[in-house]
């Protein structure tokens, strides 16, 4: 993924996230934009993304939201979930010709290079 599909899929989940009248709904694009800039930061894959805790094993960051999406899991968001969040936003947009979490990781190693 270059840096300017990137760029345009993070300003699109914070505008979409701005505007979201649910905060449920918000606080999902807000997750997604955390995890896909974790992604592309570190270069890490997808399952080191959903393993993110905070101060225990128990308290994930990146977390699946219930199937009616009114509230969060106390569990860790699938790895595949954040390819297929990947996948579902960008179709949304417009721009998706098969990008999953390693178009994010690769692409962001690649700019570091250059």
């Amino acid at each position: 993924m270059f840096y300017t599909k990137y760029e345009a899929l993070l300003l699109d989940l914070l505008q979409e996230a701005d505007q979201a009248t649910d905060p449920m709904k918000a606080a999902l694009y807000y997750r997604d934009a955390v995890s896909f800039s974790y992604l592309w930061e570190t270069g890490q894959r997808g399952k080191e993304c959903t393993r993110l805790v905070l101060h225990s094993p128990t308290h994930w960051l990146i977390r699946p939201s219930d199937a009616a999406c009114t509230q969060f899991m106390d569990k860790a968001l699938g790895a595949g979930s954040v390819g297929t969040e990947i996948q579902l936003h960008l179709q949304r947009m417009q721009l998706w010709v098969g990008e999953t979490c390693h178009s994010l990781r690769r692409g962001g190693t690649q700019m570091e290079r250059y």
